[in-house]
């Protein structure tokens, strides 16, 4: 299971924040880890319930596109 750094509410805030050019980063809870590069999906807000999910692609750690 995969969260971003930061606790977004909402995709819409997410994609917001990525658009924006703010670092966005991936943290992985269990035994499979996000990639430094490539893509994963992530869910939010980082405590149940989990009201989104969203497809990251990630490059060197950072999220670079949101869909």
């Amino acid at each position: 299971m995969s969260f971003t750094e930061r606790d977004f509410p909402t995709k819409e805030k997410l994609v917001a924040a990525v658009a924006a050019g703010e670092e966005v980063k991936v943290v992985s809870i269990g035994a499979f880890q996000a990639p430094e590069n490539g893509c994963c999906i992530v869910q939010g807000p980082s405590d149940p319930p989990h009201t989104w999910a969203a497809n990251v692609f990630l490059a060197s750690g950072r999220v670079t596109r949101v869909t």
